[in-house]
């Protein structure tokens, strides 16, 4: 799980990257854009679900619909609409170092998690 993790995380890094302009662009709904660090924060969550929707595809059940209640569930947890969540990443994507800066934080968060579960003692 956790190379499939990582490699996701780099993937939408490079997007990310793509997505760099230099002129600043002032259309973005500043007042829908999440801070940096709550943004690492529910991207930390939308990688476990990730993970979780894996997971589940390989018992049969369908990827998208459990993705998209995941997400869901997700954005209901933090408190965030769907047009805050899709503005923020508008907003994040276009300033590629600020995501890279997110991602970052997530991969960091991600890295603590697995290091507490492989140091946790094993069940019988």
């Amino acid at each position: 799980m956790g190379r499939s993790i990582f490699f996701s995380l780099m993937v939408i890094c490079l997007l990310a990257a793509a997505c760099y302009h230099d002129a600043p662009k002032t259309d973005f709904d500043m007042s829908r854009v999440l801070p940096q660090d709550s943004m690492i924060v529910l991207l930390t969550d939308l990688q476990l679900v990730d993970g979780a929707v894996s997971m589940k595809a390989r018992t049969g059940k369908p990827v998208r619909e459990i993705s998209l209640a995941y997400t869901d569930l997700i954005l209901q947890k933090h408190h965030v609409e769907k047009e805050t969540f899709d503005e923020s990443i508008r907003y994040y994507s276009y300033y590629a170092e600020k995501m890279d800066a997110i991602y970052e934080g997530v991969i960091n968060n991600l890295t603590v998690m697995q290091s507490r579960i492989n140091q946790a003692p094993a069940k019988e």
